[in-house]
């Protein structure tokens, strides 16, 4: 009973399934191409809304975004214009699908293989605009290349289904040589590494300069306030001295005579005196 049941779910399942595969839904962003078995032309459809096909494997669906889509050039490409400077370009166009059958011919739903055949029909438009005009004509007028980009690639792109609603300009200049990149380079680099010395340098001497004018600034503030201390105390003995000889005379002289002993004899030299003796 339990196996029957089983069974009789699985095929309501498998129906319900099979039933679901004949509704298509399409977005209003997408396109819609069904190709039913048995028939040479896929069905194409561009609005939005419910629709019903037959179910799988019978027919098969593939869908293709038709809103806009930006490409740039990632590196620089390098052609040489009509005085025979070499130049370097980066392009970007804005491109969108406008016949899904032609492009489903072509690429599939390969969106990479679209990219790169457009690249190579913007790069021969980029190449063929400069090879006719001078370096100064074309740093001049960079509007007209990007139209001309356009103008030129659309012709092949339109045959891919392909419509090119704008190109630009991204970046134009003059290209130097590898070599003359190098030296280039290796001029600024020594260049930038001269005035780096040059200033590491004459910073150092400023800060040895700096630091030699304190010391000495520091010194002399330091032997002023030592001679002006050594002359405080040479008063205050002066004045001490004058004190103790008014009061004891003989005193003075006693202590007077200690002090000729003391810096005349070593520790250890014996002094013999006259206890008459003043």
């Amino acid at each position: 009973m339990n196996r029957l049941i089983t069974g009789v779910m699985t095929l309501i399942a498998l129906i319900l399934i099979w039933i679901a595969s004949t509704v298509l839904i399409v977005d209003q962003r997408t396109y819609a191409i069904v190709s039913t078995l048995g028939k040479a032309q896929p069905r194409l459809i561009h609005t939005p809304g419910l629709y019903f096909k037959w179910p799988f494997p019978f027919a098969q669906v593939l869908t293709l975004d038709k809103r806009m889509r930006a490409l740039n050039r990632a590196d620089v490409l390098r052609a040489r214009c009509a005085d025979q400077k070499e130049m370097g370009i980066q392009w970007g166009i804005q491109w969108r699908i406008m016949e899904p059958r032609l492009y489903i011919r072509r690429f599939g739903n390969d969106l990479r293989r679209a990219e790169l055949q457009l690249s190579e029909y913007a790069d021969a438009a980029a190449r063929a605009f400069i090879s006719r005009r001078s370096a100064a004509q074309l740093m001049a007028e960079n509007d007209p290349m990007g139209r001309a980009i356009r103008e030129r690639a659309m012709v092949e792109a339109r045959k891919l289904g392909i419509e090119i609603t704008d190109a630009r300009v991204i970046r134009l200049n003059a290209h130097m040589e590898d070599t003359d990149v190098s030296a280039h380079m290796e001029a600024q680099y020594q260049q930038a590494a001269n005035r780096l010395r040059s200033a590491g340098a004459l910073e150092a001497a400023d800060i040895r300069a700096s630091a030699q004018k304190e010391r000495e600034a520091h010194l002399a503030q330091a032997y002023r306030q030592a001679q002006r201390l050594k002359g405080e105390g040479d008063a205050q003995a002066a004045l001490i001295e004058a004190d103790v000889y008014k009061r004891d005379p003989q005193f003075y002289r006693f202590y007077k005579k200690l002090e000729i002993y003391r810096k005349s004899f070593g520790a250890h030299d014996v002094i013999i005196d006259s206890l008459e003796h003043e």
